[in-house]
């Protein structure tokens, strides 16, 4: 989820670690805003629409299309060509 502990979050594996993260958090107000102000910093960074433009954009690419699978890259007739052509004689129209 690239949060990272004491810097956007805290985290705690027992249950007696997390109720005093979770004090520890509530007393003191330095710590509080750091990991608030990290945390919303790190959201707009990773979950902007900024971020999931260019996210979006890399999907897209036609490097990472054809480097997916045997029909990455390809147009949808294509693909559509490729099914038929493999089920060729199961295909009825009406």
């Amino acid at each position: 989820m690239s949060l990272t502990h004491e810097k956007d979050v805290l985290v705690a594996e027992a249950p007696a670690d997390f109720a005093n993260a979770v004090v520890e958090l509530y007393t003191s107000e330095k710590l509080w805003t750091k990991l608030s102000d990290n945390g919303v910093n790190t959201t707009n960074v990773l979950y902007s629409k900024a971020a999931a433009k260019k996210q979006l954009a890399q999907l897209f690419t036609q490097e990472h299309l054809s480097s997916r699978s045997p029909s990455r890259g390809k147009t949808p007739g294509m693909i559509t060509g490729d099914l038929i052509a493999a089920h060729t004689g199961s295909i009825k129209t009406i």
